[in-house]
């Protein structure tokens, strides 16, 4: 799902990036990837050109990227859509709330599903031999039971890039979490390999769902002995912290614990000697 040059940031998409420039030196591949609302660019990746990549077109995908969101609970937040933007929209945000109570997520009917249709069309047209299948969009794990069930000997091989049923929705009762629990079992099952990119994730499934015969540990790409020769230099403010970050900053609700504005409030609190000893640059 997540490709350039219609992801939001880099970061969102780097391993799979990364992944696709490495693979192209030894193999034959194709991406299959959402085509978004918005084309955010290619952030400098240049050599993508020779890699074919098809494109599944998804309204949901980032549409309003840099809108800001209303703050709030859950009926001032109602009653400024509806001054603002008219009883209809209200009706069309309602709508899609309920909705979600069931999806796996927002991206399960506007890509995933349509997703698996052209991935075999895909496999049959250039006689795919392996198909990677990357989460999250965690939706996008549907596409193994189509695969399976089109391929039996079809090589599957599924990259969590972060933990979606364990831990967080294992104890939860809703009609969502009972879909994901079920779906997620099933195609780890499905899947002839899993990679993780943490530790810790791989741990917990390896151990929920007994699967260590088929895992694997891939990181995101730090090697710390090819840094080995870098050697950090002292400087005369060796007492401030520098904090740099790279990626999306999410600007909504400051009731969202992902929102950036609560580092700033953290600091604004703070007295001016803690402050001085830190650095953020925002890139």
């Amino acid at each position: 799902h997540h490709f350039l040059p219609y992801s939001p940031t880099y970061g969102q998409c780097a391993r799979q990036v990364t992944l696709a420039q490495h693979f192209k030196k030894f193999f034959d591949i194709k991406i299959l990837a959402a085509q978004s609302v918005n084309n955010f660019g290619y952030f400098g990746v240049d050599d993508l050109q020779n890699i074919p990549i098809e494109y599944v077109r998804d309204k949901n995908a980032y549409p309003k990227q840099f809108e800001v969101g209303f703050e709030g609970n859950l009926i001032t937040k109602a009653l400024k859509l509806m001054q603002q933007d008219g009883l209809l929209a209200l009706l069309k945000k309602m709508f899609i709330f309920i909705k979600s109570k069931y999806e796996i997520d927002k991206y399960e009917y506007s890509f995933s599903r349509k997703a698996s249709k052209r991935a075999l069309r895909i496999i049959e047209s250039d006689d795919i031999d392996c198909v990677l299948v990357i989460v999250p969009p965690y939706s996008a794990i549907v596409t193994i039971k189509s695969i399976r069930r089109r391929y039996p000997k079809m090589l599957i091989i599924l990259d969590f890039q972060d933990g979606w049923v364990v831990p967080e929705l294992l104890k939860l009762n809703s009609l969502k979490a009972f879909r994901s629990r079920r779906i997620e079992r099933k195609s780890i099952m499905q899947s002839n390999r899993i990679a993780f990119a943490t530790p810790s994730m791989k741990s917990v499934y390896d151990e929920y769902y007994h699967i260590h015969i088929k895992t694997k540990l891939v990181l995101n790409g730090y090697v710390a002995t090819s840094h080995d020769h870098v050697r950090a230099s002292k400087t005369d403010d060796g007492e401030i912290l520098r904090i740099g970050y790279f990626g999306k900053i999410h600007i909504g609700n400051k009731d969202y614990f992902r929102d950036v504005r609560k580092i700033f409030d953290y600091f604004d609190k703070s007295d001016h000697d803690f402050k001085k000893r830190f650095q953020f640059t925002f890139y």
